[in-house]
């Protein structure tokens, strides 16, 4: 397997994990690209994938904040390949990235129904710190 940061050949890929992995079924594939093309000219983010067979099996997006606070923004591994690693060779390399930047803390947030990837974060040594609360603006 190798990691190695988003290139746009790889958005197709990407996006498809995404948008099934992930959930986001309505997601448009030409303002996925965008916003990635925006992301990726922010030196606060930094996408990286990984990939097996010269195929995008995972991603995981990073975003500094302030340049202390490192998120996970997304992190996604394709259903066929899960269990073998990824997710947690992702979070180990954006770990290593971050030590690079002398990032303080890593944070993620994830779905109260995503109970797999709870267990898969608490196993890479996260914890619950807290709960995150939303208003939608009507």
């Amino acid at each position: 397997m190798l990691i190695r940061k988003i290139e746009e050949v790889d958005y197709q890929d990407v996006y498809q994990l995404v948008k099934y992995e992930l959930g986001y079924q309505n997601l448009e594939f030409n303002k996925f690209c965008w916003r990635l093309d925006q992301m990726l000219q922010d030196t606060n983010y930094q996408i990286y994938v990984a990939i097996i067979d010269y195929r995008v099996v995972g991603i995981i997006g990073l975003m500094l904040i302030e340049g202390k606070i490192m998120r996970i923004i997304a992190l996604a591994v394709e259903h066929r390949y899960q269990g073998q690693k990824i997710g947690s060779s992702l979070i180990a390399y954006s770990e290593q990235y971050a030590l690079s930047k002398q990032v303080s803390a890593i944070t993620v947030n994830s779905g109260l129904e995503r109970r797999r990837a709870h267990e898969f974060y608490k196993k890479n040594d996260y914890y619950k710190k807290g709960y995150s609360f939303i208003k939608k603006c009507e």
